[in-house]
């Protein structure tokens, strides 16, 4: 049995592109798996300090195998961020999915909530507006 959990069925293109995210050199994906990518590295230390910490990054995982993985040919790993948590795009996890099969199977459920909130988001801006108008705002 594995710690980390994996599952092949990837987030699709359209949702991973419409969350924030960005790119580091190193980060741990919400399934805990540490991804390092020391291209950047490289490029940004000297080759003593590169070489210490690629060895540092092997010496993790040769520890933990499953739990850290070296993207040698990478400059960054690339992540999304939802809902407070870290997501690394590629990662075997494929975390975003869950996030996304949630969505798309409560559609309807989201979408007649949204239209409750803002009817009553617009309730209160009118009465907000009335206030304002009493006030001579």
């Amino acid at each position: 049995m594995t710690k980390y959990s994996t599952t092949e069925k990837q987030p699709s293109r359209m949702f991973v592109d419409s969350l924030h995210g960005g790119g580091s050199s190193q980060i741990t994906c919400q399934c805990g798996r540490r991804h390092y990518a020391p291209g950047n590295l490289r490029n940004s230390c000297e080759e003593n300090d590169y070489q210490d910490m690629l060895d540092d990054c092997i010496i993790e995982q040769s520890d933990d195998p499953e739990g850290v993985v070296i993207e040698y040919d990478s400059d960054f790993i690339y992540y999304k961020e939802l809902s407070g948590n870290v997501f690394v795009i590629d990662c075997a996890c494929n975390g975003l999915r869950r996030y996304e099969d949630f969505l798309w199977n409560n559609r309807d459920v989201i979408r007649k909530y949204l239209k409750v909130r803002i009817d009553q988001e617009a309730e209160w801006a009118n009465q907000e507006l009335t206030k304002n108008k009493l006030a001579g705002i």
